[in-house]
């Protein structure tokens, strides 16, 4: 899922291509000025991944919650561009998921891939949520704050289901566009092979 810093690999990448890409990264180091090149590589894949990205900002933000307070949840989002919630303002969860995504490019050998993944800067309590939103439902327990003590007496657990529509956010949005990325992919790394 989009879960923070090792996240699970969403664009899986052919054994040819991460070949690929571990002998492109091997080679522009070779040449001196390595880490140009890189950022250039790395803007071509992230531009042949940004579909996928773009289709799931939209998704979570599409997201319609029932249970727990998800009446109050739909914030007008006041981000920076990196992804903090400006000073004085909430952004809300959707939002704030949205604005977090991005494509992970990993060139060792071990770990080579196009990933899509959540920011690490991502809060954990964030990322969770995010995990749990695409799965579709979880639980959690009631605020203490106006009518809490009735909702007790109801409820003495305190807890409530909340499910979100459509589930598969991440995961199942992303399906239609991975045939393409991946040959996109694939393409970006050929024409790297033949330029260095």
């Amino acid at each position: 899922m989009a879960s923070k810093g090792k996240g699970q690999p969403l664009v899986y990448i052919d054994k040819a291509s991460v070949d690929d890409l571990v002998e492109v990264s091997r080679r522009m180091k070779a040449l001196g000025n390595g880490k140009q090149l890189s950022r250039m590589l790395n803007d071509e894949l992230r531009q042949a991944a940004k579909p996928i990205v773009d289709a799931q900002e939209r998704a979570v933000l599409g997201i319609k919650t029932k249970g727990g307070a998800s009446e109050f949840g739909r914030r007008n989002a006041k981000l920076t561009k990196t992804g903090k919630v400006r000073k004085g303002t909430d952004a809300g969860l959707r939002a704030t998921i949205a604005k977090n995504l991005e494509v992970d490019i990993k060139k060792s050998r071990s770990g080579a891939g196009v990933r899509v993944k959540l920011r690490k800067r991502t809060p954990d309590d964030v990322a969770r949520l995010a995990e749990l939103m695409n799965e579709g439902e979880w639980r959690h327990p009631t605020r203490k704050g106006r009518g809490w003590r009735q909702s007790r007496a109801k409820d003495p657990g305190g807890w409530v289901t909340q499910t979100v529509e459509p589930k598969g956010w991440f995961t199942e949005t992303a399906q239609p566009y991975l045939p393409k990325v991946r040959a996109d992919i694939r393409g970006v790394l050929r024409a790297w092979l033949r330029k260095v």
